[in-house]
């Protein structure tokens, strides 16, 4: 289903990534040191999880200042889907600020409420 919502996902931006000028694929490897509580025990948990991240990543041009940068992926090894956009503020040639949002779904079933 995960890979469904995925494909859908990367349909609906197609057309905005047709019209960027720039287009990059990226694969990332993180290695996440997670702390929790678990229900009924009254100790903190600490489990070390690793996980790769597949995504695309697209800038276009808003002005000779001012882009807009996108990026949807999925990973594997900890379950999760993102979106985020950014908007990248050119101060000097080698300056940017970047301001942005994005949204992340978590669907590894080990964070699932028992």
């Amino acid at each position: 289903m995960k890979i469904i919502y995925s494909f859908l996902i990367a349909v609906l931006l197609t057309p905005i990534f047709s019209l960027a000028q720039q287009t990059n694929i990226f694969m990332d490897y993180s290695n996440l040191e997670v702390e929790y509580f678990k229900n009924g025990e009254g100790e903190l948990k600490n489990r070390n999880i690793e996980t790769a991240v597949l995504g695309v990543n697209s800038t276009l041009n808003l002005s000779k200042s001012l882009d807009l940068i996108g990026a949807v992926g999925i990973s594997k090894g900890f379950d999760y889907r993102f979106l985020s956009s950014n908007l990248a503020l050119r101060l000097t040639s080698k300056f940017n600020i970047n301001f942005g949002c994005g949204m992340y779904a978590i669907d590894d079933t080990r964070w699932q409420p028992q």
